[in-house]
């Protein structure tokens, strides 16, 4: 994964066409739509980001983020610029992805002298005034590279607190906040389509929930409770926005004090979603390690050398050690990149089987959960996990896993594997 900087440049680009696409069917599973790699870093070209915006009821607003490392920037003659041709194209459905409600695309050139590193910054407005609840899809292609990705995004507008219904500006760089994180302290400005609005409440949590429980385990993952926020204040709203500066946990915004849902966001580490300290590396290790080996890592004075000793005893060879490194902690910065929401991604359930389990077969997925399937589909050693979206005062895009004592005997054999210095399911 490519490092992005502070320092890279931000271009905006907006060209409005109509364009039309076909829906997705699903197969299997009902009303759900099947993918292969949905989760896979390495499998995908491109790495976009889209963050939704209602600037009012009826307008949906698409603001996409696209890294130009990973673009194709070429010229006829030494006497031209570099130059990049990219589409994207939006489809609007209901949330059942059986009716079109609205569809757009965009086309981008841009130019560069040195082909140097930036960020393409933009945005795609669709009408959503005949649904409450819809899916965007939003395929990004690199025309000249011949390569392209979907992302795929729910919305909820019938509830007024939707994170749809928020914008957050990093005012350090003026754009959206893509995602539910900032790597590093600035000023947010808050944006709400209720413009008659006059406050809206922030509040502000210290970050230390437990990991999830394996997927065997009766117990449910903890969560944050808004009764337990170390600072709650009311912020004024001038015609429509404010402002305040993030510092370190998680905070919560939402239109009054008593709001149980909101938008969240989370200040992080600047190496996100890398694990790159030896404290991190040992908290992410906890899903393969025994409790008495992780109290061992995290309690010691010199907890870099339990953490090789962790590994070299898994292979007994050093080079073994070094490829089950690079594809565990490979797998712990992807899911830190799908499934970040007010947790860090590799905190979540999604994530806690990502890392474990790799990426599955095949995906379906709707508006209301996803499946991910491990074997081949109908077979009797397959193993099948189902996370469902859960209603969190944080966060839309939140799962959880349905847990089933069943899945003690896969989990045990994938966790061996790990632990006899063999990559489970690569």
């Amino acid at each position: 994964m490519k490092k992005i900087t502070n320092s890279l440049l931000y271009t905006i680009a907006v060209i409005a066409a109509i364009y039309l696409l076909s829906s997705c069917s699903g197969r299997g599973y009902t009303s759900a739509a099947s993918y292969t790699g949905l989760y896979d870093f390495e499998l995908q070209t491109l790495h976009p980001s889209v963050v939704l915006y209602f600037r009012d009821a009826d307008t949906l607003e698409a603001y996409f983020r696209i890294n130009t490392e990973e673009l194709l920037y070429a010229r006829q003659n030494p006497e031209e610029q570099f130059r990049s041709n990219i589409n994207i194209s939006a489809l609007l459905k209901d949330d059942k992805g059986s009716r079109i409600l609205d569809s757009t695309s965009i086309k981008i050139h841009d130019f560069s002298i040195d082909k140097s590193a930036k960020l393409l910054i933009g945005s795609i407005k669709l009408a959503a005034k005949d649904t409450l609840k819809g899916i965007l899809e939003l395929k990004i292609s690199d025309l000249l590279k011949g390569s392209s990705q979907q992302v795929i995004k729910y919305f909820d507008k019938s509830n007024p607190n939707a994170q749809s219904n928020f914008l957050l500006i990093d005012k350090k760089n003026n754009s959206p906040v893509f995602g539910y994180a900032i790597t590093s302290p600035t000023e947010i400005e808050i944006h709400s389509r209720f413009s008659n609005q006059n406050t809206c409440w922030i509040r502000n949590f210290s970050e230390g929930l437990n990991l999830p429980p394996p997927p065997f385990s009766y117990t449910s993952p903890e969560d944050y409770k808004l009764e337990n926020a170390n600072e709650s204040r009311e912020l004024t709203l001038n015609n429509g926005k404010t402002s305040f500066f993030a510092m370190e946990g998680v905070y919560f915004i939402s239109r009054n004090a008593n709001s149980e849902s909101g938008i969240s966001l989370e200040v992080r580490q600047a190496s996100f979603p890398e694990v790159n300290t030896v404290s991190e590396l040992v908290k992410t290790l906890r899903y393969i390690s025994s409790r008495a080996e992780y109290e061992s890592m995290t309690s010691a004075s010199n907890p870099k050398l339990l953490l090789d000793k962790f590994w070299l005893d898994c292979t007994g060879n050093k080079d073994k050690a070094r490829e089950l490194i690079k594809i565990y902690y490979r797998r712990v910065r992807e899911a830190n990149y799908y499934f970040s929401c007010h947790l860090e991604g590799w905190k979540t359930d999604r994530g806690l089987v990502h890392i474990v389990f790799g990426n599955p077969n095949k995906i379906y997925r709707n508006f209301d959960q996803e499946v991910w399937l491990y074997g081949e589909e109908n077979n009797l050693t397959s193993v099948s996990f189902t996370f469902r979206k859960t209603p969190s005062p944080f966060a839309e895009n939140y799962y959880r896993l349905s847990r089933d004592p069943i899945y003690k005997t896969s989990w045990s054999r994938a966790v061996d594997s790990w632990r006899n210095g063999r990559i489970f399911n690569e």
